[in-house]
């Protein structure tokens, strides 16, 4: 049966500073946890620790973005038909949600700088500098008689 390293820790505010390791077997499956410490134990930590995962994810869901928006209590409800206990859900952000988050903590001066640097950009872009731009001059026909014909 494997024996699992559990670390705990102590912080001055706790009472501390101080640091534990034990050993402890918890089984290394659900046959031998049961075996160890009886259906009833097993199961009950199973729906302990699936209790907290769950008001975790909902807590995630209830929470709003960076626009401010948050799912609806139906939406939540059905989310919650597909949850599995122990099965992490990955909540991707779009790219757009991703720069707002991380813009979310500037300051107006900054953004303001960002913006016109991004709008800069963009012209700058579209410059004769850029052979693929579609802004940049218009190259003349070339002559009857040229290479390449």
């Amino acid at each position: 049966m494997p024996i699992t390293k559990i670390p705990a820790t102590l912080t001055e505010a706790q009472g501390g500073p101080r640091e534990i390791e034990v050993a402890f077997d918890f089984g290394a499956d659900v046959e031998e946890a049961v075996i160890l410490f009886g259906d009833e134990a097993v199961l009950n930590g199973f729906i302990a620790q699936g209790k907290v995962n769950l008001q975790a994810t909902l807590r995630r869901m209830m929470k709003p973005d960076a626009d401010g928006n948050s799912k609806s209590d139906a939406e939540i409800h059905t989310a919650i038909l597909t949850w599995k206990p122990g099965v992490k859900t990955v909540t991707r952000k779009s790219p757009v949600e991703k720069i707002k988050a991380l813009l979310g903590g500037l300051a107006d001066e900054q953004k303001a700088q960002l913006r016109a640097e991004l709008i800069g950009g963009a012209a700058e872009a579209t410059s004769e500098d850029n052979p693929n731009s579609q802004a940049g001059p218009v190259d003349e026909a070339p002559e009857a008689g040229a290479p390449g014909d």
